[in-house]
């Protein structure tokens, strides 16, 4: 038999026991601490300095050390009054008949439904959202209530996107030179026999250098791969990266960016036209590419039909915006 989740009561009690194990550890090398002090404070007492004298020697006040040598056991910081429970037990029934109804409510709504009952034959609870709140917790706390999961997910998933090393942009990346601004795009490509592909597309916003690499997934792992593809082959350095919110930019593809120390910047919501050189260019590939050739669906022969058209597009497709020249033409005249 192999048993794949714990019971819940079994990794609670193995996470308690860890906690009590890492603190228990924790008191003990503070115990030899404090003992070691007092003993070198002793010792220094019988080598002729007064207990003043000694203290200073070792760094801890006389008071300090007379009180550890009585008891070198450190003392409990929990307040001597502490607050008491201000609810009843009819508001505490109250609220887990309500949570036990309705399992992902909150302290608001059911705050709200206490104080104004719904049904003619219920009496309102005079009770605050605060206390709602804290009666949840206790129920929690005790295994009468269960957390709402899914909220919990959320919230983890706040505090992942407020951890983010990224720069969320008002407006497109500004660029003064090549690979001060680089936008990357997913884009979608259906063939005929119901297979799909996805394309990373990246285009520089100085001088319209254009890279395009096929994926069978769409996932930080293949935007990753690209980006190594990507600064590997552009003939500038990449210093800034600008990208949508899409989950394939995250994890792996932002990891990489830090240890390449490339900027990762992210467009607001729904604002593609922020991103506009890589979505034109996506168009140039749908319709020049995709669109005018029959191309093999496997993945590694696409992606060698792709490496031909970014040639071709870097060294000999003429560029409108840019006079004329092909992008490979535009940085060697601003190389010179």
């Amino acid at each position: 038999m192999q048993v794949r989740v714990l019971p819940r009561e079994i990794s609670r009690g193995a996470r308690t026991a860890a906690t009590l194990s890492s603190r228990s550890e924790a008191v003990a090398a503070t115990i030899n601490e404090r003992v070691e002090l007092v003993r070198r404070w002793r010792r220094a007492m019988a080598m002729g300095l007064s207990s003043q004298e000694a203290a200073a020697a070792v760094g801890v006040s006389r008071a300090t050390l007379y009180r550890w040598r009585r008891s070198p056991e450190p003392r409990s910081r929990r307040p001597r009054q502490v607050r008491q429970r201000q609810w009843t037990r009819a508001q505490e029934s109250a609220v887990a008949a309500f949570r036990c109804q309705y399992p992902a409510w909150g302290r608001r709504r059911i705050g709200h439904l206490l104080r104004h009952p719904v049904r003619d034959d219920s009496c309102a609870v005079p009770i605050s959202d605060a206390t709602v709140g804290r009666i949840l917790a206790h129920l929690v706390a005790c295994g009468r209530a269960r957390p709402v999961l899914c909220f919990t997910a959320a919230a983890r998933k706040r505090r992942q996107r407020q951890t983010r090393r990224v720069k969320r942009l008002k407006g497109a990346l500004k660029a003064n030179r090549p690979g001060d601004a680089v936008q990357i795009d997913t884009l979608s490509i259906w063939f005929p026999s119901n297979h799909t592909v996805k394309q990373f597309t990246a285009i520089d916003r100085c001088s319209r250098w254009g890279q395009g690499t096929a994926a069978s997934r769409a996932t930080a792992t293949s935007a990753k791969r690209f980006l190594d593809r990507l600064t590997e082959q552009a003939p500038f350095e990449v210093r800034a990266i600008q990208v949508d919110g899409g989950s394939e930019f995250m994890a792996d593809f932002e990891q990489a960016c830090e240890e390449r120390d490339i900027e990762l910047c992210v467009l607001p919501p729904r604002s593609p036209q922020l991103n506009g050189r890589v979505e034109r260019l996506q168009a140039t590939y749908r319709h020049e590419f995709y669109g005018s050739y029959q191309l093999p669906h496997r993945i590694e022969p696409l992606n060698r039909c792709l490496d031909d058209f970014n040639h071709h597009y870097n060294r000999q497709r003429p560029h409108q915006a840019l006079g004329g020249l092909t992008p490979w033409q535009y940085l060697q005249s601003t190389a010179a």
